[in-house]
């Protein structure tokens, strides 16, 4: 089984490209300022695909410079693995996102999971992929309701909208 944390971004839509029925996807709510719109856009995502998630609602500081997402992932991660037959965590991300410092805590995250669950491995199977090349491949269908803003739906304003403004041609907006 795979776990796919599908926060509704880019990166983490295209993963549900790789899901199948038995696949479990948890949504981790609280990554952005307004989960109300988070909670219906990302089900229409998954509408989409005829999947069905787990939510789980943390707490995820909203700072591009402080600690990587990545950081509380491993932890949720690992409750979840305790529970479930776990073997490949999806995890979303792309070419502009590999630097020193994520692929640093991508192999200490896979160190510190692997001192328990040791046959768990993280994958990034997007991540040789731009965040355009990413959002070329989202069906069209399901383009408006990918969202990466942390304050409310697609604001314009915060780094995560001027990321995926940078990163995204306006025809794809």
């Amino acid at each position: 089984m795979n776990l796919i944390l599908f926060s509704g971004g880019v990166e983490s839509t295209l993963l549900l490209n790789k899901c199948t029925s038995s696949d479990l996807i948890i949504s981790i709510q609280g990554m952005y300022g307004n989960d109300k719109t988070f909670t219906d856009n990302s089900q229409k995502i998954l509408d989409y695909y005829h999947l069905k998630r787990q939510i789980v609602t943390v707490d995820i500081p909203h700072s591009s410079g402080g600690v990587h997402q990545l950081r509380y992932f491993i932890p949720i991660i690992m409750l979840i693995a305790n529970t479930y037959p776990i073997k490949k965590v999806l995890l979303g991300r792309n070419k502009q996102d590999i630097n020193e410092r994520v692929l640093k805590m991508v192999d200490e995250g896979q160190k510190a999971i692997n001192a328990i669950f040791p046959d768990i491995i993280i994958d990034h199977p997007y991540d040789h992929l731009t965040k355009q090349e990413q959002w070329d491949r989202i069906p069209e269908d399901i383009l408006k309701y990918v969202s990466s803003c942390i304050y409310d739906n697609n604001c314009g304003e915060c780094y995560k909208c001027k990321e995926k403004i940078y990163s995204i041609s306006p025809k794809g907006l």
